[in-house]
């Protein structure tokens, strides 16, 4: 998941090619063309299936302010709340199924406290919002 993720997919689509260590301990060059299975399954669908030393994604060019994109500029708010809230939060994230533009990712995270076994009573959910300039207007 990124902050691009809703003009360009998610970042495991990007991905073009990988070098993983395999159980055998090969070094193999995994892609669409060479190892397919095991490049499908590095994109997420699988775990266990190797050790990724390195990895090439694709980029994608964001337009210049002259041709009326943003140039590249990127406005991050956090917005933290408390672990009692999570019903609500959930329940307003529900509202915006199909109603948020491509150019806003909203990205959920709840910090588990390993210790009390348990999701943490201070503030847990971070919502980064992760706004392209010009996308809120």
């Amino acid at each position: 998941m990124g902050r691009w993720q809703g003009l360009y997919g998610l970042i495991s689509d990007a991905l073009v090619s990988a070098r993983v260590v395999t159980a055998d301990g090969r070094l193999i060059e995994v892609s669409e063309s060479s190892y397919p299975e095991l490049f499908w399954g590095i994109r997420g669908a699988g775990a266990n299936l190797g050790v990724v030393t390195s990895a090439t994604y694709k980029l994608h060019k964001t337009r210049s302010e002259a041709a009326g994109g943003d140039g590249g500029k990127v406005v991050n708010m956090d917005f933290i709340f408390p672990a009692e809230s999570a019903p609500a939060y959930f329940r307003a994230l529900e509202t915006y199924r199909n109603a948020v533009p491509p150019r806003l990712a909203g990205i959920g995270l709840v910090i588990y406290n390993q210790t009390a076994n348990a999701v943490s009573p201070h503030p847990t959910s971070c919502l980064p919002l992760h706004l392209l300039a010009g996308a809120a207007h």
